[in-house]
């Protein structure tokens, strides 16, 4: 079980650390920060070709040409140190280069290299920060801990003993919980060992084991006296001997591996950065206790019961999948944790208790207010439902069904399919209904068009007046000069402009050549992959109608590969990103430079939904109860791709979306629902 514990010395630490002159933005290296091992010495009379070469590799690197750059020193590092006096500051930038090619592990054997034949080398503490930052590239967060921490021991470059001790903490705070530094603690020996023991007492005092901090301490004290470390040591020593600064914690349950690995992880890099923001502005001391759940149900039971009995501990960001929360849901309202998933579509799990929170639109809300909206703003008052039948297509159905009865709707039929690459039974039924229901209609049109004829033909004023007369309820007569005309109802009716010749050609057997228009609408919760089967029979069926969905329907690609058989499709989504809105933007290029990628769905799910949390942590003490009252009462919380309101007629559970549209080429928003209200866009 891996425990991240993402406890910060100082918040400043968030935001000034690059991942050092090799993987930061735009970070040059200067010619005159080469001058640890030779002594320059320029003359006019001779041309130094070499520091010609040397000098024009470092601006291709700085020109982050890293290919060519890696050339230039590799050529230079083939002469002998002898005959070269920039050996080894071209030995530095070669694995510099290969760091930023992305070949850590040989970069890693180049510096391993280097340290054995130049030990005393005045890079070499250069040397060991660039090892760092390949184990940390790589992932390999113990090894890049412990080099980092021997720049720190042995280097006297107060710039870079600092940037080594802000990665530190990054990686303690961020990668390395107590299970993988009392781990290190035992594998790592020497100075860098003190270095590990603090942050391992440090964490100890974090969650309240401050006896076990102090005796860690203790146990290294010399080893750090007129060290770089001394001072943070004493801080360290300060805090946990004094209980401590108020701190609060957020602990965070997400499935960092497995099946579901990716979208924890995106999860998890959203909710760091929102963090990250946070504390640019905030004094309130806040860090994430990370735990991996693996997608477990007994995992997830392990870690719920163990975060909700530290205090310290305020709030549950997590699980991601419903039936984890379900039993971590139970825990949490038992001990009065508030926990807000940000993803999970269970509508049962705000049942749990009043400390359950969903930041997800669950099924009943995304069936209400679709239902909302298609009678109050499309007026839509008949339609069907074709739906998959497992849970997920009966629960989403059903409430949306429900919701457009009680509003005046007509549901005329539910149709269900286990496989949708044959839909004829389903489509073969709504056209009957719809036939029958086109037969009916004209029927009654016919019967009010009777009476206003009967009107038309007794009016005074009426053209027809002496000109048309009825001989019984279905015949009528018209003289035309010296001529009787007979009409038929139907005739007379075309005839006097009160309907459409059109209106009376429904077929008497069912022909796919007659456009189906009297369903006004289909509601379409199907998965994502159902579209390419299911868009196509609709429109072989020639039914004409405005087709319904959920959020399963957000698949641009998807819907731009059938895009001739979409027609009006609307469906509600509990996200919307608009790349081109500024907020999104300057998001986006933040979060590129800390995690090398821009956010996606899952990403800025974490992103809103912390920030939608951390919005509800005033600036005085927090307690669980206080943030729970805070979070209930949260009316709408507006995000970059979701906005969360906890105030609807469901307590707790997120009533605002997006109805959006499929225009031809993409998808665009038309409304929002706020608070389960609709908001016209």
């Amino acid at each position: 079980m891996g425990i991240n514990l993402g406890i910060m010395r100082a918040k400043t630490i968030f935001f000034i650390v690059v991942f050092s002159v090799c993987v930061a933005n735009g970070q040059e290296f200067k010619f005159n920060e080469i001058s640890k091992d030779t002594a320059f010495v320029d003359s006019a009379s001779v041309i130094d070709t070499l520091k010609e070469k040397f000098l024009g590799g470092v601006e291709l690197y700085n020109r982050q040409e890293y290919s060519s750059a890696w050339s230039v020193f590799r050529d230079l590092i083939s002469i002998s140190p002898d005959d070269n006096r920039y050996y080894t500051a071209s030995f530095l930038m070669l694995i510099k280069s290969t760091i930023r090619l992305g070949k850590y592990r040989d970069a890693i054997e180049l510096a391993r290299r280097f340290l054995r034949e130049f030990p005393e080398s005045g890079y070499r503490d250069d040397v060991l920060y660039s090892v760092g930052d390949a184990f940390l590239l790589s992932g390999e967060y113990d090894s890049s801990f412990v080099y980092y921490a021997k720049v720190v021991v042995c280097s006297d470059d107060q710039r870079l003993i600092k940037k080594a001790i802000d990665m530190i903490d990054v990686i303690a705070d961020f990668n390395l919980g107590i299970d993988s530094l009392e781990k290190l603690k035992s594998d790592v020996s020497g100075p860098e060992n003190a270095i590990v023991v603090v942050k391992l007492a440090e964490k100890y005092g974090g969650i309240g084991l401050d006896k076990e901090g102090i005796r860690e301490l203790k146990s290294v004290r010399k080893d750090l006296k007129r060290t770089a470390y001394d001072e943070y040591y004493k801080e360290v020593y300060r805090k946990i001997k004094a209980g401590g600064d108020k701190k609060y914690y957020i602990g965070v349950i997400l499935p960092l591996t497995g099946d579901l690995g990716d979208v924890g992880s995106a999860i998890l890099d959203g909710a760091k950065y929102s963090l990250m923001q946070f504390r640019r502005i905030s004094d309130v001391d806040v860090s994430f206790i990370i735990f991996d759940n693996n997608g477990d149900i007994y995992k997830t039971i392990h870690q719920i019961d163990y975060i909700s009995k530290n205090r310290k501990i305020v709030c549950v960001f997590g699980p991601v999948k419903s039936e984890n929360c379900v039993p971590a849901g139970i825990i949490a309202n038992e001990r009065r944790l508030p926990l807000v998933t940000p993803t999970a579509t269970d509508s049962r799990i705000t049942g749990l208790g009043q400390y359950v929170f969903q930041a997800n639109v669950d099924f009943v809300n995304a069936g209400y207010m679709l239902a909302k909206y298609a009678r109050e703003t499309l007026n839509i008052k008949n339609l069907v439902s074709l739906a998959p039948l497992d849970e997920y297509g009966k629960e989403i159905t059903d409430a949306f069904c429900e919701a457009f009865d009680l509003s005046g709707g007509n549901i005329l039929t539910q149709q269900w399919y286990y496989e949708p690459d044959d839909l004829s039974r389903q489509l073969k039924t709504v056209r009957r209904i719809g036939l029958e229901l086109a037969r009916k209609q004209l029927m009654a049109k016919i019967s009010v068009m009777k009476d206003s004829l009967q009107v038309l033909i007794n009016s005074d004023s009426s053209m027809y007046f002496q000109n048309l007369f009825s001989v019984n309820d279905s015949l009528y007569n018209y003289v035309l000069g010296d001529s009787i005309v007979q009409m038929t109802l139907e005739e007379v009716l075309v005839f006097t402009g009160l309907m459409d010749s059109v209106e009376f050609e429904i077929p008497e057997r069912d022909t796919l050549g007659f456009k189906l228009t009297t369903i006004q609408g289909i509601f379409l919760p199907v998965h994502t992959p159902d579209i390419d089967y299911v868009l196509p029979q609709i429109a072989y069926y020639n039914i004409d109608a405005v087709l319904l969905g959920d959020g399963n329907w957000y698949d641009d690609y998807r819907l731009a590969r059938n895009r001739s058989y979409v027609g009006n499709l609307v469906f509600i989504s509990d996200y919307y990103i608009d790349r081109s809105k500024i907020s999104y933007r300057n998001m986006a290029v933040g979060f590129r430079a800390k995690f090398g990628r821009f956010p996606g769905r899952f990403e800025l799910y974490g992103y809103d939904t912390m920030n939608a949390i951390l919005s509800c942590i005033g600036d005085g003490d927090i307690s669980r109860e206080s943030l729970r009252n805070r979070l209930s009462g949260l009316e709408l919380f507006r995000g970059i791709a979701r906005n969360i309101s906890f105030t609807g007629v469901r307590p707790r559970v997120n009533s605002s979306a997006f109805v959006l549209k499929y225009d031809g080429s993409k998808i665009v928003p038309v409304a929002n629902i706020e608070n389960g209200q609709v908001v016209q866009r």
